[in-house]
């Protein structure tokens, strides 16, 4: 029986053996199982069946047999390893449950003797007899374990194939049951699957290579690909499947590589080509068959290649100085007499340069025609290929690599001794005409004077020395730096001398011409002595510049006195000769203090930790001289503690905080701080660390800034995020990973303040108030700086949205960008948060807004003064121009005026006239009608064909709207404030006095707001009386036509009034009034 045990996915290996106590053989064939997914199978002894679990995740059999009462739980591991034995699998047998999620791998089956599992094969899937439906048609349809017999190729005729051909395949494949349906190969290489149809035979199947075309090509640099043959039915798993290689003789250039793969290649020498197929590619050739190629051949393999072999001394290296002529030789082999026949010729590739010599072969040896290599780049050297063509295209084999090496010598040494010391294959010596490194024929055409590396630089030089001061006392190890110090460490041993004190070199540190090191001794007495440092290099001499001297260090001072017993503090040490020496250590009594820098005065260490509080005294040792410090003692006190941090606004739950910009005071109190010399205080993001300083107040008090972050995402402001966070304190470890003891560092999002709504801000009452976002949430009132000018705003409250500061009582001057007082503009206002988040918020003025801006300059004041003159000017001669002109304009006008007043009179007359016809007709007109006289129209038309004239549809009209329900809120707010009647008006005049709003514009607006007013009509009447003697008002002092306004006025009321239905007439109308 199986229970199914769910678990992670995981890799099998590539074959296991099964095995349990007492089993007497081991499994000797293999079959492949489906991949089980987050499943697994348990092995239960005793029991009567096998569970195993499908690809799609369901189990084979749902109802098992009843599990017998002694049976043994069994599992498989899936860390088991390859090859498991029975001994092995033994321990597993007591061992707790395991799920074993299978991949498709070889599992070996085996006789489990007295267990009854049985997995089996059917259609490549483990399961017991039973679930496999065609287990009786045919006997390897269902594969018992004990037959250890699994489907599997044994052989594939050919096993390999030229890409540009196609073939038939003979596929010999055991224990493959016998099917219905057609049986296919499939090709799968490169992400790509190909299926041809397969055969059935006796010994397996055999089937056809993919078409040519359809292949994958052959990646670059490749010469073969492998894919996985198949075989499988028409609908349905792999069988079983192989490797089957594709490869292409034509990508191989040369024929060493051609001969020498582990395809059937051959090499046509003529026709310079590999190929697969010599009868069709390489009649009448010379052949050169590769090693892999069957069958009997007196030319096999890559030694009777036609080939370069190595230069004399059996170097591929063929070295040129450059700008030197030079004819280059090289030993052939195998060259046949066809080939011999033809031209040779040398090619060299110079920086990207193909060059091509004529060249000779006599004997075994190609003889290139003289040339002269060069080349432009500032490398001491370069590399050129080099080719021998024949045949006009032809390359010789070059399987040696061999290639020509161009160098100067004046770039490889720039003095003497570097140049004698080059290795002895480039030629190089010094030229003392041209003082520099060149090759003999260079030097001065060959004649001049020229150190081969057999003679010594005649010029040694010291050009510095370290160190230049040392105890009297002596063990100092002195580190002479020079040119020319001899080639070689015989030459410069015994000729070293300091302040006329023998110096012995190392022979480990001596670097050829250019590095000493060497080891002296003191001069055994406390007295002042100095003088060079000397290198003699057999009959030459080089002494130093600067002199080498013997001094007593002396320890004045130390600081600071205390440090924690977990080390790291620095101490500074005061005193002369501080840096005196090679090796200089320090010890507080025995416990080591490492030297971080040394100076002539001062020199400063770093303690290490201490197991106890102790004091002790400061010891240095300068080489061979110890010099204590007894004036004072260090002592060693317990480490800090951390007891709380906290940021913020007053009253909030004290816990550090912060924003990504940093600069967040947090305040730290705990033990032993003032014995910390620079503390930090660090969070961690995204497994990187941000740190910044803190200020020490008390031995229990700190002052910190929190770190400035660098985030991807903004914080969220109601869930901050949750970081770790703790302090740097020289060596203690006690105060680090805070988060873990307190709480955790918030972090907040950066806050964000508003600009000001005018561009211009007028400052009127004692304080200024500035709007944003977020303000608090980190942050206090000290954390923020405003800046007004070069003058400050003195922070009075912070809350969420707003901030509230008092500026100065006069206005300050402004600041350019350069931070220089500028008089003439107005200042700006500057929020700083934590020292780096600004925000420029405005200007500010203190005048009123119809006062000027700021003072004026003089050049401005004299612009306005002739302005004014300009315009009084102007204004004189057009009141003098209208005086002569008014006298003629009012005759004139008096003449239209008498005009227009008999023009009035006339056309009263004929209104009334035309009066008194309408009212007659309209009586005789509804003596017929009854109920009214004139067809009235109910309200709500009325209302509308007035208000929204040529509108059947309007919004008005609909009473269900979906939208308004996301809108009521605001419109109920937009309502109250249309009854106050202060809002109205000026919400009216404000849409008069924009001249972009169009007449309809006017009227629709008129329109909803008499739709919203028609409940408020006394309400609305009050309205219209106000706007109608505004207008009236208006017009009377513009002198804008009023007769024009009464005209307007007259013809509005002539229209009929309202009707009253009792007698059916109008109400009032200026027609009776004209009557």
């Amino acid at each position: 029986m199986f229970k199914k045990v769910s678990g992670r996915r995981k890799r099998m290996p590539a074959g296991i053996e099964l095995g349990t106590p007492g089993l007497s053989r081991q499994f000797r064939r293999y079959t492949r199982l489906p991949i089980i997914e987050r499943s697994g199978f348990e092995f239960l002894s005793g029991s009567e069946h096998a569970f195993a679990w499908r690809e799609s995740g369901k189990p084979f059999r749902k109802t098992p047999p009843p599990v017998h009462p002694t049976e043994i739980r069994t599992s498989i591991s899936p860390s088991s390893a390859v090859g498991l034995n029975t001994s092995a699998l033994a321990n597993y047998a007591t061992s707790s449950s395991k799920s074993w999620p299978v991949s498709p791998s070889f599992v070996s089956l085996s006789n489990l003797q007295e267990m009854a599992t049985v997995p089996i094969l059917c259609l490549s899937q483990c399961s017991l007899r039973s679930d496999c439906s065609d287990a009786a048609k045919d006997p390897l349809y269902w594969i018992s374990y004990k037959s250890g017999r699994c489907t599997t190729i044994t052989a594939v005729t050919p096993n390999q194939l030229q890409r540009t051909t196609a073939r038939t395949l003979d596929l010999v494949i055991d224990n493959l049951p016998t099917l219905s349906g057609q049986f296919l190969c499939a090709f799968t290489a490169l992400d790509k699957t190909l299926i041809t149809n397969a055969t059935r035979k006796s010994y397996g199947v055999n089937c056809t290579t993919p078409r040519t075309d359809q292949l994958p090509s052959i990646p670059p640099g490749q010469h073969h690909f492998t894919a996985k043959l198949s075989v499988r039915m028409t609908s349905g798993p792999d069988f079983v499947a192989t490797n089957f290689t594709f490869f292409d003789c034509n990508t191989y250039s040369s024929c060493t590589q051609c001969v020498s793969s582990s395809f059937p290649c051959d090499w046509c020498v003529d026709g310079h080509r590999c190929t697969h197929d010599t009868a069709e590619n390489c009649r009448n050739d010379i052949l050169v068959t590769g090693v892999s190629r069957m069958g009997p051949s007196y030319r096999s393999g890559p030694t009777f290649c036609p080939t370069l072999n190595a230069t004399t001394g059996g170097s591929t290296e063929i070295l040129v100085s450059s700008g030197i002529k030079k004819t280059i030789r090289v030993k052939v082999h195998i060259i046949g007499q066809f080939i011999v026949q033809t031209r040779f010729v040398c090619q060299f590739n110079i920086e990207g340069r193909v060059t091509s010599v004529n060249a000779q072969l006599l004997g075994d040896t190609i003889y290139c025609d003289q040339m002269e290599f060069t080349y432009t780049s500032r490398a001491p050297n370069i590399t050129a290929t080099f080719a021998v063509i024949w045949g006009g295209s032809k390359p010789l084999d070059n399987p040696d690599n061999i290639h020509v090496v161009i160098y100067r010598c004046r770039d490889m040494a720039d003095n003497c001794g570097m140049c004698l010391a080059l290795a002895e294959k480039y030629g190089c010596g010094w030229c003392q005409v041209s003082d520099r490194c060149e090759v003999k024929d260079q030097c001065d055409q060959g004649t001049g004077v020229w150190l081969n590396r057999n003679q010594t630089c005649p010029n040694p030089e010291v050009i510095s020395f370290e160190p230049q001061l040392g105890p009297w006392e002596g063990g100092t190890n002195i580190t002479i730096r020079g040119i020319n110090l001899g080639k070689t460490f015989n030459d410069i041993y015994g000729g070293v001398s300091v302040a006329g004190i023998p110096c012995e070199p190392y022979a480990h540190l001596y670097t050829k011409t250019k590095l000493i090191v060497c080891y002296v001794d003191g001069p055994g007495t406390n007295e002042p002595r100095r003088g060079p440092v000397i290198v003699r290099v057999e009959d030459f001499r080089g002494e130093s510049k600067h002199n080498y001297e013997f001094v007593d260090p002396v320890i004045d001072a130390i600081s600071p006195k205390y440090g924690p017993r977990s080390g790291g503090t620095k101490i500074k040490i005061n005193g002369k000769y501080m840096n005196a020496g090679s090796r200089i250590q320090a010890f507080i009594d025995d416990i080591p203090c490492e030297i971080i820098g040394t100076s002539a005065e001062e020199a400063e260490c770093k303690t290490s930790a201490s197991d106890r509080q102790r004091s002790g005294k400061l010891r240095m040792k300068f080489d061979k001289g110890d010099r204590i410090f007894d004036k004072d003692l260090f002592e060693y006190v317990e480490d800090p503690t951390i007891e709380s941090a906290e940021s913020g606004v007053a009253g909030q739950v004290k816990i550090p905080k912060g924003i990504p910009a940093g600069g967040i005071r947090i305040s730290v109190s705990g033990k032993n701080l003032a014995y910390i010399q620079n503390p930090r205080m660090y969070v961690y993001y995204k497994d990187k660390q941000f740190s910044s300083t803190c200020v020490v107040l008390s031995n229990s008090n700190m002052a910190c800034s929190s770190p400035t972050i660098e985030f991807d995402k903004e914080p969220d402001a109601e869930n901050p995020m949750k970081l770790e966070y703790g302090f740097l304190m020289d060596n203690v470890t006690g105060v680090q990973n805070l988060s873990m003891d307190h709480n955790p560092f918030l972090l907040y999002p950066n806050p964000i303040y508003d600009k000001f709504d005018e561009e211009v801000k007028y400052y009127k009452s004692d304080y200024l108030t500035i709007n944003g976002q977020h303000l608090d949430r980190a942050c206090q009132e000290s954390d923020v700086v405003v800046q007004i000018g070069n003058s400050f705003c003195n922070v009075t409250s912070l809350s969420r949205q707003q901030l509230t500061c008092r500026p100065p009582t006069t206005q300050p001057p402004a600041l350019d960008e350069d931070g220089h007082v500028n008089p003439q503009e107005l200042p700006q206002v500057v929020v700083i948060v934590g020292g780096t988040l600004r925000y420029v918020i405005g200007k500010l003025s203190y005048a009123s807004p119809a006062g000027l801006n700021g003072a004026l300059s003089k050049p401005a004041l004299y612009s306005i003064i002739g302005v004014i003159v300009l315009l009084v000017i102007v204004f004189a001669a057009f009141l003098i121009a209208y005086r002569r002109k008014s006298t003629e304009s009012n005759r004139v006008l008096k003449n239209m005026q008498e005009q227009m007043d008999i023009l009035e009179l006339r056309v009263a007359a004929e209104c009334k006239e035309a009066f008194a016809e309408l009212q007659t007709e309209m009586t005789d007109l509804t003596g017929d009608l009854t109920l009214g006289g004139i067809p009235f129209l109910e309200y709500r038309t009325y209302a509308m064909k007035i208000l929204f004239p040529n509108m059947d549809d309007h919004a008005v009209l609909q009473w269900e709207r979906p939208e308004l329900l996301r809108k009521e809120k605001g419109l109920r707010l937009f309502g109250q404030l249309i009854m106050n009647k202060t809002f109205l008006l000026l919400f009216i005049r404000t849409l008069e006095s924009n001249r972009y709003f169009s007449m309809r514009d006017r009227v629709n607006v008129a329109s909803l707001i008499m739709v919203t007013l028609q409940s408020k009509m006394e309400y609305c009447t009050d309205i219209l009386k106000t706007l109608l003697a505004e207008l009236i008002e208006k017009v009377m002092e513009s002198k804008s036509h009023p007769k024009l306004l009464l005209r307007r006025l007259i013809l509005y009321c002539r229209y009929t009034g309202k009707i009253k239905c009792s007698r059916l007439e109008e109400q009032c109308s200026i027609t009776k009034q004209l009557d």
